[in-house]
């Protein structure tokens, strides 16, 4: 991959390879900008999936000093320790589940964990031989029907049980499962309604619940942190074309031979 923010007409910039990706990095910091426009209220950036194919290394130093970016959200816990391996000093969450064995890992690195439910709360709790809190952003489903608390009940339970323990509780969240779909505005309200009566009026350093496609189809005042992925990259959530954003990675090649076929008749 070309990282470089300029690219001269016809150069090669691989060895021995006609394609290559070219990835303008100027034009992801044009992407946060116009979508902190948008919405006026610290990032998250997802750089799982090592940037969704855009080289997590180079997108990670790059958004580091922007003032957009609060914090940084992967899948994985290998994720996090390889970000915290190239020098990334903010907060980072795992937005999936990470083997409970791996706990020591967790708290050596400073990571932040989702909590998802109560027998996961447990666990860690029976592992646990840290001096350090152990911080966590409650996860919620709402519909997506992944990892996730389901109720009222079993929220209130899960923040008494972390009261004066030691979970240091940073945020809360959920994820939609239809945001990015026109069609399903009232399952996407559905989903933000049941987000909002789950936590009641309980207050966080970090609520967030909207996606790219959140920010940018949908309103909210109450979250107070977005979660910029597939739209920093520069593609549209719904998969239509997009004029406010700047596609990050181009693919180029060079044509080795044109041919003229017959129409065949089938």
């Amino acid at each position: 991959m070309d990282y470089t923010k300029t690219l001269k007409r016809g150069e090669n910039v691989t060895h021995y390879r006609n394609t290559y990706a070219c990835i303008r990095l100027d034009y992801l910091q044009d992407n946060v900008e116009t979508l902190y426009q948008k919405v006026r209220k610290p990032f998250m950036a997802i750089i799982k999936a090592n940037a969704y194919g855009h080289g997590y290394q180079q997108v990670a130093n790059v958004l580091k000093d922007n003032p957009h970016i609060s914090m940084f959200g992967v899948a994985t816990l290998k994720e996090a320790i390889d970000l915290r391996n190239i020098g990334i000093q903010q907060d980072i969450l795992v937005l999936g589940a990470i083997p409970i064995e791996d706990l020591d890992l967790v708290i050596h690195y400073d990571i932040t964990l989702s909590l998802f439910s109560k027998d996961y709360m447990n666990e860690i709790k029976k592992l646990y031989h840290h001096q350090k809190t152990v911080k966590v952003h409650i996860k919620i489903d709402t519909g997506m029907n992944r990892i996730g608390i389901k109720s009222q009940e079993e929220f209130e339970d899960i923040l008494t049980h972390c009261q004066n323990s030691i979970f240091q509780v940073d945020g809360v969240f959920t994820h939609f499962a239809t945001a990015d779909d026109p069609l399903q505005k009232e399952a996407y309200q559905s989903q933000i309604d049941m987000f909002y009566d789950i936590i009641g009026q309980h207050s966080f350093k970090y609520i967030h619940c909207q996606n790219s496609a959140a920010m940018m189809y949908h309103h909210d005042e109450r979250s107070n942190l977005g979660r910029i992925g597939i739209a920093m990259y520069g593609i549209d959530p719904a998969g239509e074309e997009c004029k406010e954003l700047k596609q990050v990675m181009s693919l180029y090649t060079r044509v080795a031979m044109i041919k003229k076929v017959k129409k065949v008749n089938v």
